[in-house]
């Protein structure tokens, strides 16, 4: 279902599937007669049991790093932003606001230089706690324009 040369898979599916694993490597160890007794066979089933679930987390975080729309979404929303900004002060400036034009020019650069900054940020790994934020700020922006 998830591996290296796999596409993107829907989370749901993706947990759907490490269910039927999980259990049927459950069923397959309690299937298997083994020595030792049972609280032997118990370290094991245990041990067993934390390596499929950090297996698990592995391929879900390696599923998340090739979800694409996640990956361009912080500057999807500020180019989008870029976009309104300046279709609004042209249509101000075509009306003869210059005050709104002006005042709406503060926003276009910030969203602009921030859009700079995650992009310059991400290329060279440097302060990711910065890119984080920014990647935060449009996870905002997108839920309070969704409402």
């Amino acid at each position: 279902v998830c591996g290296p040369e796999k596409p993107y898979v829907n989370p749901h599916d993706l947990e759907a599937a490490h269910t039927r694993a999980f259990n049927a490597a459950l069923e397959k160890f309690n299937g298997i007669r083994k020595m030792g007794g049972e609280s032997f066979a118990a370290i094991y089933l245990e041990r067993l049991k934390s390596q499929l679930q950090q297996l698990a987390n592995e391929y879900r975080v390696a599923n998340t790093n090739k979800n694409i729309f996640q990956n361009f979404r912080t500057p999807a929303v500020f180019a989008v932003m870029l976009f309104i900004f300046y279709v609004i002060t042209g249509i101000s400036e075509f009306i003869g606001l210059s005050s709104v034009t002006n005042m709406l020019l503060v926003p276009f650069y910030m969203a602009l230089v921030t859009l700079f900054t995650w992009l310059f940020l991400n290329y060279t790994g440097r302060a990711p706690e910065v890119a984080q934020a920014i990647d935060n700020t449009a996870d905002i922006v997108v839920q309070k324009v969704s409402l």
